[in-house]
């Protein structure tokens, strides 16, 4: 079955990508290298097909089934100068491209993590870096742009790469926002739902230039140098309000993560990780009691007399 398939795969010049598209953002065809002209092409629902001609994007071609005609990509027709003969004095039948199936479905719950860190001044700490991970979900409404994107930080993307790659450009983008609004430390740790509202009002287009719609932004663990992990566990003691059961502390190494040859398993790695901690964080909660503003909801010490987020007296 494995020889009749190569067979059929090498004296095929139809194109149709056979992978699940569930299970990719973009990838990249490795199978076929040409466009056989005159040919059938077939894009399936919910994706569209890039043309990459010498390493730039050349044509978009939307759902459905095509003859590879001058009509269907007519940009790669002009790139690759079909009306002249070739050296041969031949007439050009076939183009050598690169093909990327984008999925333009919605993406929900995306893990997005960084490795670029955010630099904030505290009171406790002084100068204090972190970098985010969480959730989200994501649209791609511009196929040329994702994939030039993708090609203009990689070279030519390896569909292994493509999660973990978006993933970094969201963290960061989100690191960046924290940074530039000066977001308090008591903030991030205090007010998580008011952290994540702010992030996606102030981060709606931030993403349009590659091509992405992400929404629904949840920051859900902030990573710390080792180096501060004796004094935030001393500083989240004493602000016993300190956690919704949303956000959670990590003081790990931050250096990035080791790419795993599966996207599958780095997305459930991430999962995993994100649950296992949030649980630790859920449980330490029952032991702090609270005063919830009535003016606002935030969750206050129990001692204070007045709310550390509107400033309303008890």
């Amino acid at each position: 079955m494995g020889i009749l398939s190569t067979l059929k795969n090498l004296f095929n010049k139809n194109i149709e990508c056979e992978e699940n598209m569930n299970n990719h953002i973009v990838f990249l065809l490795n199978k076929k290298k040409y466009l056989f002209l005159n040919k059938n092409i077939i894009v399936r629902d919910g994706t569209n097909c890039v043309v990459v001609y010498k390493s730039k994007v050349s044509d978009v071609i939307l759902p459905g089934k095509y003859k590879i005609t001058e009509q269907i990509i007519p940009e790669t027709y002009r790139r690759a100068k079909i009306d002249k003969l070739n050296k041969k004095g031949k007439k050009v039948k076939k183009i050598r491209v690169d093909l990327y199936f984008v999925n333009i479905e919605q993406y929900k719950d995306f893990s997005f993590s960084s490795d670029e860190s955010f630099m904030i001044k505290t009171k406790e700490f002084g100068k204090l870096k972190g970098q985010v991970s969480g959730l989200c979900n994501l649209r791609v409404f511009d196929s040329a742009l994702i994939v030039k994107s993708l090609i203009s930080e990689t070279g030519k993307e390896n569909n292994k790469d493509v999660f973990y790659d978006i993933g970094l450009w969201i963290g960061n983008k989100i690191n960046k926002k924290i940074e530039k609004n000066k977001i308090s430390l008591e903030t991030i740790f205090n007010n998580n739902s008011y952290l994540n509202t702010i992030l996606n009002t102030d981060l709606e287009d931030a993403y349009d230039n590659i091509g992405l719609y992400v929404n629904n932004l949840k920051v859900k663990a902030i990573n710390f140098p080792k180096k501060y992990q004796k004094k935030l566990n001393s500083f989240l003691l004493l602000h016993k309000k300190f956690l919704t059961p949303n956000l959670i502390y990590n003081p790990k190494n931050l250096q990035p993560e080791n790419i795993n040859d599966s996207v599958t398993v780095h997305q459930s790695k991430i999962n995993s990780n994100l649950n296992n901690t949030m649980q630790t964080s859920k449980n330490s909660l029952n032991l702090y009691e609270f005063k919830v503003c009535p003016k606002c909801g935030f969750k206050n010490i129990k001692s204070n007399s007045s709310c550390n987020n509107c400033g309303n007296k008890f």
